[in-house]
């Protein structure tokens, strides 16, 4: 089970979303890859027909973004390889383009980063 929290602007309808964790649709090995995107499904598949290769770390994980000082959550993962190998994507930010780097803690906005009001409502949950 993963953690979802959530934030949204009253006043300019920012919307912010955020995952955290394994969902139950991740216990199934052969449905895990579907859920990446195209391009990086076809990476992970040719680094995978290595024997002894392994995906392991498969987990909606929160990144921020030093630019923008915001947060997002991608679908993250590992390729290790029998060689030893780690393969790790790589993200950038969907606002700027900058790069994203790993974050432990889900960070509470104050204000709202579109309008700057404290109008905001947030909420916090499980998800499956």
């Amino acid at each position: 089970m993963g953690t979802l929290y959530s934030i949204g602007c009253q006043e300019c309808g920012f919307h912010l979303e955020l995952r955290k964790g394994v969902g139950m649709l991740f216990f199934n090995n052969e449905k895990k890859l579907d859920f990446l995107p195209a391009s990086e499904r076809e990476k992970v598949k040719k680094l995978l027909k290595e024997e002894g290769a392994s995906l392991d770390e498969f987990a909606h994980t929160i990144y921020f973004c030093p630019a923008c000082q915001l947060q997002e959550s991608r679908l993250s993962y590992q390729v290790t390889t029998a060689a030893g190998e780690i393969h790790r994507p790589a993200f950038s930010c969907s606002r700027c383009g900058g790069p994203l780097e790993e974050d432990d803690e889900i960070r509470r906005l104050e204000v709202c980063p579109v309008c700057g009001l404290r109008k905001l409502l947030e909420g916090t949950g499980d998800w499956d």
